[in-house]
Formats: structure tokens, C-alpha cells, sequence
């Protein structure tokens, strides 16, 4: 079950919450554009949150990101009683081994890295690019 208000600090995320659970989404920084027509309280930006207008919203879930907020407001945050998810900036953190030469033998499909991340925008077309790419490698 989904959390019934939802403040989402990082503007990657917020149309991923806004698309798949509509209706829990309390607020979200100036910087998320996305879905058009976003209509929440807008909490301040992604570096400068405004701790006060978050905890006036009384949200059960604060989403954020290590990258794009800061320590001192999400423990503010946390502090005020909201649970604050803190996602890492990418899911899976590549290295030089990570190569297509890093699996001899194996097809090999070279994607645009968007389409490999678990949130934003690119979450909506995901699937059906990676599946192009992964049969085309396969043929």
C-alpha cells in the first residue's frame, strides 16, 4: 500500500511517485516539472528545502537523494517525525570492469544509461527499449 502523502526533495523522482501512485503526492521541490501540471506544495529547492513547509504538510514518506540533498535538512527532517527514504544517485555504481568486454561471449546491447536507472522520466520507456536492444543483440 502506497503512503498516503508523500514530499519528494529530488525532481528525478517525483513524476515516478506523481505516475505510479496518484493522489500521495503532498509536495515536491520549485525544481520538479514533471508531470505537467504538477499541482503540490512546493517546498523550496533541492539543496535549500524548506524543513518547516515539509513537516506542515504532515507526509508519512519523505523521498530523497544522497546526491541532491543535504545531511543537515534530512536529519532536521527526520528529527520532526517523517520517514525520509534516502535513495543512492544511482542504483548500481559502474566501474571500468564493467564493460561489454567484462562478459566475453556473451550479446552485448548498448543503451542510453537513463534507461538503466530505476526512477524518472525514462522509467516510462524503459522496458520496451531495453527489450529492442536486448533482441537485437540475441540475433
Amino acid at each position: 500500500m502506497s503512503p498516503a502523502r508523500v514530499v519528494s526533495l529530488v525532481p528525478s523522482l517525483t513524476e515516478a511517485v506523481a505516475l505510479s501512485a496518484p493522489g500521495s503526492l503532498a509536495g515536491a521541490t520549485d525544481w520538479c516539472t514533471h508531470p505537467a501540471g504538477l499541482d503540490v506544495v512546493r517546498v523550496g529547492g533541492t539543496k535549500n528545502p524548506k524543513t518547516d513547509r515539509i513537516v506542515a504538510l504532515a507526509p508519512d514518506l519523505v523521498i530523497a537523494n544522497e546526491e541532491e540533498n543535504r545531511e543537515s535538512d534530512l536529519a532536521a527532517l527526520r528529527a520532526a517525525g517523517p520517514d525520509v527514504v534516502v535513495l543512492p544517485d544511482e542504483p548500481y555504481r559502474f566501474t571500468a570492469d564493467d564493460g561489454p568486454e567484462a562478459f566475453p561471449g556473451l550479446p552485448c546491447a548498448l543503451v542510453d544509461g537513463r534507461h538503466l536507472t530505476w526512477y524518472g522520466p525514462s522509467l516510462t520507456g524503459a522496458p520496451a527499449v531495453l527489450g529492442r536492444a536486448l533482441r537485437a543483440a540475441r540475433r
